[in-house]
């Protein structure tokens, strides 16, 4: 079993790299224009707890906030339970797969 602990960034800037962005030949403004379009919110982190053979999944989660504005409030969701959780306790799990909403 692998046990690597990675850093969870809240927000992900996905930019092209400068190979791709000059083999394509992308000009200046429209390079601009995309690394605006290019940032990702954190939105869920899904967690496996156990080993290779056996284990359990449970998700951290923004709650739900209505509006434009997204909530800064973290969800634990494991099968029925749900409760609130700190911002420190989902940056601090270990991480299997993890949810991107673009901004």
């Amino acid at each position: 079993m692998v046990n690597l602990k990675l850093s969870l960034p809240l927000i992900n800037n996905i930019q092209p790299t400068d190979n791709l962005t000059t083999s394509v030949n992308v000009t200046l403004q429209e390079q601009a224009n995309y690394q605006i379009k290019c940032h990702y919110r954190l939105m869920a982190v899904i967690v496996h707890l156990g080993d290779i053979f056996s284990g359990h999944f449970v998700t951290y989660r923004r709650a739900v906030q209505s509006g434009p504005t997204v909530s800064s409030s973290w969800l634990y969701c494991s099968d029925e339970l749900v409760k609130t959780s700190t911002l420190t306790e989902v940056l601090d799990a270990n991480a299997y797969m993890l949810f991107y909403e673009k901004m």
